[in-house]
């Protein structure tokens, strides 16, 4: 296998591990019932994924202890929070954006010469009209 995709099963295999365990031991501490029953098959299932992987990496399984675990956890965890850093500042200039228009459109939705134009038009037209009573 490739070292890129060695890279890629190990992230996988690590976070859905640590995630069964999270998760489990959250529904077996919180849990009632067959929640909590789920709750430790779940700790039980992501603590034997993480024992089987750490046993293949330790073990001189080729493809196994070829990566490097400690550059690709590092890498996922920059790269995350570059992620989060790059959404966060998008979705905030977006929603400036969006909420100072608003802002704007509400007060006055016309530009100030067009709005007293048509201020005027709508007064002189009243003023010469006749009434009908």
């Amino acid at each position: 296998m490739d070292i890129i995709s060695m890279s890629f099963l190990t992230l996988v295999v690590l976070v859905f591990a640590i995630v069964m365990i999270v998760a489990g031991a959250f529904a077996a501490g919180f849990g009632s019932g067959k929640s909590r029953a789920f709750g430790g098959v779940m700790l039980v299932i992501g603590l034997a994924v993480a024992a089987v992987w750490i046993y293949l990496n330790n073990a001189g399984v080729e493809p196994f202890c070829d990566v490097d675990l400690w550059d690709i956890l590092y890498d996922a965890i920059v790269n995350l929070l570059a992620i989060i850093i790059g959404a966060l500042v998008a979705v905030g200039i977006f929603l400036a954006v969006v909420l100072k228009s608003r802002s704007r459109l509400s007060a006055n939705p016309l530009p100030q010469p067009l709005s007293s134009f048509l201020l005027q038009i709508l007064i002189t037209h009243a003023r010469s009209r006749p009434c009908d009573d």
